[in-house]
């Protein structure tokens, strides 16, 4: 909505430029895909998850229809890429841009949530796997959730006024006669 809000006033309000806006966010998920990959495992695996999701239908398909799905990959692959950079190098700074991505995740796409479950059970495995670390661990996995929480404030903020909005109650089958 940002991203949009800042498109609108440069480009004017148009079709046009919400599609331009989701195609940029897909279009830069690819090469950050690619640093992910590499960082996680090495250069081959980067470009076959890069050419992976460049050939993607899905992410073609919501990137070009612009479907606001399309920046929640983006938000979970620079997370996840500042992650494991800080994980391999120690680096107190991509611990920190870690926690933005994953802070701002919350303006993505409503299933954010499972990649905030997610992340965090990954962190609390790494704590218990590296239980003579903690030390160095702690404050900047502490720095990580300052910044998801400070990106993320006026999320959560909105939801303390608002309340949840219907959009991310789960629906059932068992609950509702429809």
């Amino acid at each position: 909505a940002v991203l949009l809000e800042g498109d609108f006033k440069l480009l004017g309000v148009s079709p046009f430029t919400v599609r331009l806006t989701t195609a940029l966010l897909g279009t830069a998920a690819v090469p950050l895909m690619y640093l992910l990959g590499r960082q996680m495992f090495n250069r081959r695996v980067g470009l076959i998850a890069a050419s992976l999701l460049a050939a993607s239908y899905w992410h073609i398909h919501f990137s070009r229809i612009a479907h606001p799905v399309v920046s929640l990959p983006l938000m979970e692959i620079a997370a996840l890429y500042f992650l494991f950079l800080g994980l391999r190098g120690g680096r107190a700074w991509a611990f920190a841009l870690s926690g933005a991505f994953l802070g701002l995740s919350a303006y993505t796409y409503h299933p954010f949530p499972l990649f905030v479950l997610a992340v965090s059970l990954v962190l609390i495995y790494l704590l218990l796997r590296e239980r003579r670390r903690w030390r160095y661990y702690l404050p900047r996995l502490a720095l990580l959730l300052g910044t998801a929480l400070l990106a993320a404030l006026p999320f959560l903020q909105f939801l303390l006024q608002e309340g949840v909005p219907d959009r991310y109650r789960a629906a059932s089958l068992f609950r509702d006669p429809q």
